[in-house]
């Protein structure tokens, strides 16, 4: 319950106005990111560790990405208010 409530309150701060005042970051320099998904028992581990080999392959098992450029951040109603380079740090933590 207290969930769904933070989203409904989540939801009343997000509006287009509040969107107009999103800080605008360079595009980033692109990268190939791959997604590999698999179950227990499937393999997925033996071909992460095929992949480390290679200097370019960072692999990421279960990682909270949006609650790192969130620690950064800060809340999502606050994003109008957080400096263009907080935004690029929370961008690199993500």
């Amino acid at each position: 319950a207290a969930y769904r409530e933070e989203q409904r309150q989540l939801a009343g701060v997000i509006t287009t106005q509040w969107a107009a005042r999103l800080p605008v970051l360079s595009e980033p320099v692109p990268q190939r990111v791959s997604f590999l998904v698999g179950f227990p028992r499937s393999g997925t581990t033996l071909l992460d560790t095929f992949l480390l080999g290679h200097p370019q392959v960072a692999v990421l098992e279960e990682k909270q990405l949006v609650a790192a450029a969130a620690e950064v951040a800060g809340p999502i109603a606050g994003l109008p208010d957080v400096s263009p380079a907080r935004m690029a740090e929370a961008r690199r933590a993500y």
